[in-house]
C-alpha cells in the first residue's frame, strides 16, 4: 500500500520536486502510487512557472544518439538527466561521490537551462555548452556564461 510519504510534491523556488520514495519497492509504481504520481503531476500542471526535473539511474539515450547525459523540453517545463554515465564507477574507476556530485548538477542546471530556451553555448566553460563526453562536462563551470545568464535572467523574467 502506498503512503502519503512515499509520493512527495514539493515547489522549491521555481521547481516542482515529484519525489518517489519507494526503497524497499525498489520506486516500482503500482496502481496507488501511480494515482499519487498523477495527483503530483496535476499540481504540476496546474502551475505555470513550475519545472519539472527528473534525476534516474538508468541510462539514457534519443533515436539519433547512443546515449545522452540529460534531454529537456526546449523552452518547456519538464527535463530529466541521467547519473548513470556520470559515476566513475561506469567508466571502471573508484567511486567519487563529490565529482559525481558535481557532474550531476551541471547537467541538471544545463537541462533546466534548456527550458528557458537557452541552446547550446559555445564557451567551453559555460554550463550550456554541448557535453558529448563525460570529460567535457568536468571542464564545464555549473553556472551560466554572462550572456546565456542575460539571456536566462530575461526569459525567466527574474
Amino acid at each position: 500500500m502506498t503512503t502519503v510519504d512515499e509520493v512527495r510534491y514539493e515547489r522549491v523556488g521555481a521547481a516542482a520536486v515529484l519525489t518517489i520514495d519507494r526503497p524497499a519497492r525498489r520506486n516500482a509504481v503500482d496502481g496507488p502510487t501511480a494515482r499519487r504520481l498523477a495527483a503530483g503531476l496535476k499540481s504540476f500542471e496546474d502551475d505555470p512557472d513550475a519545472r519539472v526535473l527528473g534525476v534516474t539511474a538508468c541510462d539514457l539515450f534519443v533515436p539519433v544518439l547512443t546515449f545522452v547525459f540529460g534531454e529537456a523540453e526546449m523552452g518547456g517545463t519538464c527535463s530529466i538527466v541521467s547519473y548513470h554515465r556520470l559515476q566513475q564507477e561506469f567508466y571502471g574507476l573508484p567511486q567519487d561521490a563529490p565529482l559525481l556530485g558535481r557532474r550531476l548538477l551541471t547537467e541538471c542546471v544545463h537541462e533546466l537551462g534548456h527550458t528557458l530556451e537557452l541552446t547550446h553555448c559555445q564557451d567551453y566553460r559555460c554550463v550550456m555548452a554541448s557535453s558529448h563526453a563525460v570529460e567535457w562536462i568536468d571542464l564545464k563551470e555549473w553556472t551560466f556564461c554572462a550572456d546565456c545568464a542575460a539571456k536566462a535572467e530575461a526569459h525567466a523574467q527574474f
